[in-house]
């Protein structure tokens, strides 16, 4: 059988990867170091430069397949990951940093406010209702940067209206509406949300959480992570399977 490899990156951003002859045989694991020193090609030959081919195998979308496994300092080959070896890179590699916020399974305590089309929001009147809330503001690039992915999240469960998403953002509602003419993003957004972020100690943006139909929290993360919408995803599932409950 042809070896899978799996990359894994650590918090400093060294990249490993390792060789098995499947999925669930961990124990044979061989681990190979990448550096930057590494050659990378493509099938074709054509050599990546290290940022490129960094950036490619961090992204779970791509594997590095040594020419030969047995030689210590060998070239790799840039293929496409099969679907199943990207779930598991996503499921082990870099879960998301937990907010100091919030803690897993404690009561989320509610809110009201006022969205910036002047519809009223009460989160009281949402239970029985998974809330999916992001905490953010313009000038935010992480925040810019999970929009696209957030808003994907969305359109999987426009079909559900038993999923509810709130964006609460720090800026006034006249620079919102602006910024939104240009920028699509598709959670029922809230203006001058400088107060309720401070109410919830929020401590970094964005934050992001999710609250199940209990009300309590059941996610809770700080910061972009290419591997968050993955995460709020599988919770939300994992929410949704327990069934309806009564409140």
């Amino acid at each position: 059988m042809r070896k899978a490899f799996i990359v894994f990156v650590s918090a400093s951003f060294c990249i490993s990867v390792y060789a098995q002859d499947s999925l669930q045989a961990k124990k044979k694991q061989k681990k190979i170091n990448l550096s930057e020193d590494s050659i990378i090609k493509d099938s074709t030959g054509l050599k990546y430069p290290y940022a490129i081919w960094k950036a490619m195998i961090q992204s779970g979308d791509y594997i590095a397949v040594p020419v030969n496994p047995d030689k210590r300092n060998t070239s790799y080959t840039l293929e496409k990951a099969p679907e199943e070896q990207k779930l598991e890179w996503l499921n082990i590699g870099n879960k998301p940093r937990e907010s100091l916020s919030f803690t897993t399974g404690k009561q989320f305590e509610p809110f009201s406010a006022t969205d910036i089309n002047n519809n009223k929001i009460n989160t009281k009147d949402l239970k029985g209702k998974i809330l999916v809330i992001n905490f953010w503001f313009i000038n935010c690039q992480p925040c810019r940067k999970e929009m696209p992915e957030l808003n994907a999240l969305v359109n999987d469960y426009s079909a559900d209206s038993n999923i509810v998403f709130i964006g609460i953002a720090t800026d006034p509602e006249n620079a919102l509406k602006i910024f939104l003419k240009e920028t699509s993003f598709n959670y029922q957004v809230v203006g001058y949300g400088r107060s309720l972020a401070r109410n919830y100690s929020i401590e970094g943006f964005p934050t992001n959480i999710i609250v199940d139909k209990e009300g309590k929290v059941a996610f809770h993360k700080i910061g972009y992570n290419e591997n968050n919408v993955f995460w709020m995803k599988k919770v939300i599932e994992e929410i949704k399977s327990r069934g309806s409950n009564s409140m």
